[in-house]
């Protein structure tokens, strides 16, 4: 299940899998899509170059690391620092994973 997606909201993306939690950190952000992005006329050649265009650098040692937890509370804390340093780390996420920690 995933917790938390890049988006223009979130800087990582968070999800659980067998033993434990995987976390990826975006190296940059987008912003928001021309309106057309969902419509017929808006190709995949199109995205790309907006992508390519579009894509800010996060300045940060962090951007673009990948972790592995065993426990939820460690993703948590992770999270939290991410947060401190800047990344953007929705509420939703960190709500998921302190469900988990409460049913540990």
């Amino acid at each position: 299940m995933s917790y938390c997606i890049f988006d223009n909201d979130c800087d990582v993306y968070v999800w659980d899998s067998e033993g434990g939690y995987g976390l990826m950190i975006s190296k940059g952000r987008v912003g928001p899509p021309p309106e057309d992005i969902y419509g017929n006329t808006f190709n995949a050649v199109d995205l790309l170059e907006f992508l390519k265009e579009n894509i800010d650098p996060i300045d940060h040692p962090e951007a673009g690391q990948q972790y592995f937890f065993t426990n939820p509370q460690g993703l948590y804390e992770k999270l939290m620092e991410l947060r401190r340093e800047g990344f953007m780390v929705p509420d939703y996420a960190l709500d998921n994973v302190l469900r988990d920690i409460e049913k540990t």
